[in-house]
């Protein structure tokens, strides 16, 4: 495990396809994704129990976090599925560069900027 800023200094999870750290309580996770020549950001409600819940209470602020955010974002919800999300929509490698350190710092800043607005509605919702 190590810790990474961009994840409020959280402890991080490293797989083939992801980074995760815990977002807080009800197995919520801030994650970057690398998959298939794209890469987005997410907060993924991972908790069966409370995962739709924490999704609803957090689309009640969708209008204040997409405008502070800057940009739309992606609200993966899906009724008989166990994992909810909140996405941004970006750019697929090939868009980014073909270096492995603009595209690290490029999902490092969007980490950081999408911590920044939704943590500060995720922490209102707990």
């Amino acid at each position: 495990s190590k810790r990474i800023s961009a994840f409020r200094g959280r402890k991080v999870d490293i797989t083939k396809n992801n980074i995760s750290a815990p977002a807080g309580e009800n197995g919520s996770e801030w994650v970057i994704v690398t998959r298939n020549k794209d890469c987005r950001v997410e907060l993924a409600f991972r908790d069966k129990n409370s995962a739709k819940i924490f999704f609803q209470k957090m689309k009640r602020y969708k209008e204040d976090i997409e405008k502070e955010f800057g940009e739309k974002l992606y609200w993966d919800f899906k009724e008989e599925r166990k994992n909810q999300y909140i996405k941004t929509i970006d750019q697929s490698y090939e868009e980014i560069s073909g270096k492995l350190e603009e595209v690290i710092n490029y999902l490092v800043a969007r980490m950081t900027k999408f911590i920044s607005v939704v943590g500060i509605y995720l922490d209102k919702v707990k």
